[in-house]
């Protein structure tokens, strides 16, 4: 069904313009066949959205009389909204199409706010804790914003481990590759691979090309197909 609804839409649209898919929780299996489909029809994932449930008082009453289920959000969906947004960043680079995620669910601080812009997030949106906080987005400003990157490092070791094994392979088989080669084929922004680039060449995962600016290749220890990679 949602995937149908994407398809429709995307049809009636001006091919110049965006299309954000508003998703809420889904697992991992279930993100996954879903963002596979609909990614080549999209710009964007927004997530999560309230996380339906039993809401109950201390008496074990129904907290809104007359509903048994209700939308939570806030702090009590935060490691929710940090699988989603982390799952999104993963398929990303599965998928191979690039699309931005807005990232929601738990923001009621700068270290939360940080929390999903570290795993992935282009950008990070509040709805419960700016309600709580209507000085939230200050405070976040205020606390990262002179400090903030334009773009977050990969954080999130499942992602950064599946980057730096397509870099190596690219590299096994062209031998030697530029930094903007490099970064086009990734499904990143090109100041986050030029960022995991560098963390490569410290960590000597990837080496410099002595006498070629900004082009890389591999050490003589991970050039035969048969080596190992960290």
């Amino acid at each position: 069904m949602t995937a149908a609804i994407v398809e429709g839409v995307r049809r009636e649209l001006d091919p110049d313009t965006s299309l954000v898919a508003k998703l809420s929780y889904l697992n991992e299996r279930r993100l996954a066949e879903l963002i596979r489909e609909i990614a080549p029809m999209i710009d964007g994932v927004s997530g999560i959205n309230t996380l339906q449930c039993k809401v109950r008082r201390a008496d074990g009453q129904p907290t809104f009389p007359g509903r048994q289920l209700a939308g939570v959000s806030g702090i009590a969906v935060r490691e929710y909204a940090h699988r989603f947004v982390a799952g999104l960043a993963r398929l990303r680079v599965e998928t191979g199409h690039y699309f931005e995620i807005v990232g929601m669910g738990g923001v009621t601080d700068p270290a939360s706010f940080r929390g999903l812009f570290d795993l992935g997030a282009n950008v990070v949106q509040t709805a419960s804790g700016a309600f709580a906080n209507p000085f939230l987005a200050l405070e976040c400003v205020e606390n990262s914003g002179e400090v903030l990157p334009e773009v977050a490092s990969v954080m999130d070791p499942p992602l950064q481990a599946s980057l730096r094994s397509m870099i190596v392979n690219s590299l096994r088989s062209a031998e030697r590759l530029s930094k903007f080669e490099i970064a086009e084929a990734l499904p990143l922004r090109a100041r986050q691979s030029y960022l995991l680039l560098e963390a490569m060449e410290a960590a000597g995962d990837i080496a410099p090309v002595v006498g070629k600016p900004a082009t890389f290749e591999l050490p003589r220890q991970h050039a035969s197909p048969g080596a190992s990679t960290s």
